[in-house]
């Protein structure tokens, strides 16, 4: 019986929790990404976004039917706002970004090689092959036939 009682406390419980009408989270900025496309284009093929620091977001491009002209942003969360900071060019589609010591950040690609990009986008470095990246983005890996080859990025590239 008291078993009973207890899963009705329970059950009470959790329908109540879900019956909250509270609201979910609300943001507390935007961005509209045809801002940083060329002459306002909204019209994208595909989009990535990467949050590379708490103040950092890198947000890769491509237009509309150009896989092959896509573009790497970097915004900084600045005084309240959001503000693009930095922009490539060179920046694969279907690429995914990760997060990389001394504030620079890593790409990788099933069909390009990684690049490694400078804190401002002004210097990239292409990498070996990565099959593997850490947590921190500062170590990787990629496999060879005798097993593996792994790699720690310096303060310098």
């Amino acid at each position: 019986m008291r078993i009973l009682g207890l899963l009705g406390i329970l059950l009470g419980c959790v329908m109540g929790v879900f019956a909250s009408n509270e609201p979910g989270p609300q943001p507390f900025v935007t961005l509209d990404l045809s801002s940083l496309s060329p002459s306002g284009q909204s019209e994208r093929e595909w989009t990535t976004v990467s949050f590379v620091s708490e103040t950092s977001i890198a947000i890769g491009l491509c237009p509309q039917g150009q896989l092959e002209r896509c573009s790497l942003y970097l915004v900084r969360w600045q005084d309240g706002v959001l503000r693009p900071f930095a922009q490539t060019t060179t920046f694969a589609a279907g690429a995914t970004i990760h997060p990389a010591p001394e504030g620079r950040f890593l790409t990788t690609s099933t069909r390009h090689g990684p690049v490694l990009y400078s804190s401002d986008l002004s210097e990239s470095l292409n990498l070996p092959v990565v099959s593997r990246i850490s947590q921190s983005g500062s170590t990787f890996g990629e496999t060879i036939k005798q097993g593996w080859k792994i790699y720690r990025l310096s303060p310098k590239p």
